[in-house]
């Protein structure tokens, strides 16, 4: 007969791998029935009387008794620190240190760029512009751009109210003169389109008025096209029209949107480009272009704009200088794009001159 004999809980197991949490200890002796190999074990029975594990003074220093598993809480990764625990930081094979959860190794693609462990390895570095390709390395963040990441290769998307053109984020998208009719419609086309109409992502500003030679003294109108956006980072600032303060005069015959009146962003550079306009019955008058630019940024689309009158008497030849350039040129990398005008030269007479747009392409 077998013979059952109740134990105290600090009776060592004679497996130290596993514990239990309850129930009460029992030992079993041989009866002498052939069971030799049960004796000197001690267990915990559960309320059933059914055997369920090894007590918790089983588990040698450092372990711990988690669950019925003798674990090391401060390297076991399922059980860091605290049972039931697990060391799992995002992106990455976790590591347990001291009881602290730590990164082990980063998944493939995935860097820890902040070295905070608890949001794992957080940087994905085949997108993230701040660690293109490895942690640290930034892609630069091109004018009027924010910086992009794809495919660990660094490039640049528009900020809204900017506009893809030329290589470039900008806001100015070229010019272009209608003449009235009789003459051709299209006396000088944009640049971009390669028509008299503004390109994609780009809109015309009020047109303004001038005066040509098309056919005697004809009439034509001068568009700028813009985008709805600008700063100091870009170099087109918009323009305006401004009568001479005479008979017939408007004043401030077409506003510069970005400013809603006849003037330029502060901080911006104004260049005063001359022209004659037709008022009510047939008179003419002097009137002029202002063009708004911020020097202080790098050539987008838009170099500056300068005047040139005709050789004859009483031209002034370089009228107007590019501030760009500081004469009548444009700068490196952009081409000069020509509006024909007439200008006064005192006396009532009225010669030839050319307004050029210096602009990408």
């Amino acid at each position: 007969m077998r013979v059952l004999r109740a134990l105290a809980w600090g009776i060592a197991c004679a497996a130290a791998s596993a514990c239990a949490l309850g129930g009460t200890t029992t030992a079993e002796g041989d009866d002498g029935g052939g069971d030799a190999g049960d004796a000197g074990h001690a267990r915990t029975n559960d309320a059933s009387g059914e055997a369920s594990g090894c007590l918790p003074s089983a588990c040698a220093a450092p372990g711990q008794c988690c669950g019925d598993q003798c674990v090391d809480l401060s390297t076991d990764v399922a059980n860091c620190g605290s049972c039931g625990v697990a060391c799992s930081p995002p992106n990455a094979t976790g590591a347990c240190a001291g009881a602290m959860c730590t990164i082990g190794k980063c998944e493939a693609g995935y860097g820890d760029c902040n070295l905070i462990a608890a949001d794992g390895c957080e940087a994905p570095l085949a997108v993230d512009a701040a660690n293109c390709g490895s942690c640290g390395n930034r892609c630069p963040v091109p004018p009027n751009a924010s910086a992009t990441c794809a495919n660990s290769t660094c490039g640049g998307a528009c900020k809204p109210g900017y506009v893809s053109l030329a290589g470039e984020c900008a806001n100015f998208g070229g010019a272009y003169e209608n003449s009235d009719p009789t003459c051709p419609s299209c006396e000088n086309a944009d640049p971009y389109s390669n028509a008299c109409g503004c390109p994609a992502g780009t809109s015309a500003a009020p047109a303004l008025r001038v005066l040509n030679d098309c056919a005697g003294i004809h009439g034509g109108l001068l568009s700028f096209c813009e985008t709805s956006a600008s700063s100091p980072e870009t170099d087109w600032a918009g323009a305006y029209e401004q009568d001479d303060g005479v008979p017939c005069g408007l004043g401030c015959r077409a506003a510069n949107p970005y400013t809603g009146g006849c003037s330029c962003p502060a901080g911006a550079t104004v260049i005063a480009l001359r022209t004659l306009v037709d008022c009510g019955g047939g008179g003419i008058i002097g009137s002029q272009v202002f063009v708004c630019t911020y020097t202080s940024a790098p050539v987008a689309t838009f170099g500056g704009a300068y005047e040139v009158d005709d050789a004859v008497q009483g031209g002034l030849g370089c009228r107007v200088n590019n501030p760009w350039t500081g004469g009548c040129s444009c700068p490196g990398g952009t081409t000069a794009h020509p509006v024909r005008v007439i200008v006064d030269v005192g006396g009532g007479a009225m010669i030839g001159s050319q307004i050029f747009i210096c602009s990408h392409p």
